[in-house]
């Protein structure tokens, strides 16, 4: 498809570089401006269900914290750590 895009568009190789981009440019910007707010009511994207029961493993009856704790964000508390000062035991 983009050769023959490049192959169809006139003009020198700058020229047709600068084509390519603005019919990017045109793309994306017809896109944002129709396509998706067109489908978006479409996607289930807004259908997010929160249970605040934390029926997980290890979860207590309390509400849970309103974020994550900093020494379990993003899973970090599951990877090995080295001992830094080996005067310390870890």
């Amino acid at each position: 498809m983009y050769g023959f895009l490049w192959r169809k568009l006139p003009g020198s190789v700058p020229v047709r570089a600068l084509q390519c981009l603005l019919l990017f440019l045109a793309v994306v910007f017809v896109l944002f401006q129709f396509v998706f707010p067109a489908v978006e009511p479409l996607l289930p994207f807004g259908d997010v269900t929160v249970n605040g029961t934390g029926g997980g493993a290890g979860s207590s009856s309390t509400s849970p914290s309103p974020g994550p704790s900093p020494s379990t964000l993003n899973g970090a508390h599951r990877l090995p750590v080295a001992n830094l000062n080996p005067g310390v035991p870890a």
